[in-house]
């Protein structure tokens, strides 16, 4: 390795450095960890605070098209779900909503957590 000057990048002729000590640190990819026998359970949450807009108005993440396209959320949670769902142990998705008045809940107040499904259990 070519040692330089830091202010005018000119080399250093016979300039050696030596390491008193040296550590590598491996991280482990998320393939490293399937491969260990570590499981993973797909939890999903999606926002329904208020600015994201109302879900009727077509700009809002939340909008419906009747035409069938995706909105925002619906195209991640398509994607990457797609993808995250054959690692899933039970493949089983947790789905939470937050922000939001779960009206099908009887609930008339902001929820800061709660089912998407509407059931006892998310999944």
């Amino acid at each position: 390795y070519t040692l330089k000057e830091m202010d005018t990048n000119v080399s250093i002729e016979g300039a050696t450095f030596t390491f008193d000590n040296f550590f590598l640190e491996e991280r482990p990819s998320f393939f490293d960890f399937l491969r260990s026998g570590w499981e993973i359970n797909l939890t999903v949450a999606v926002d329904f605070t208020a600015s994201n807009a109302p879900v009727n108005y077509p700009d809002s993440l939340h909008y419906i098209n009747p035409s069938g396209q995706l909105n925002c959320y619906q195209s991640a949670l398509w994607n990457i779900g797609g993808i995250l769902e054959n690692y899933d142990s039970d493949r089983q998705i947790a789905a939470f909503g937050f922000g939001g008045v779960p009206l099908y809940l009887g609930q008339q107040v902001v929820s800061h957590c709660f089912h998407l499904n509407g059931a006892e259990q998310p999944e």
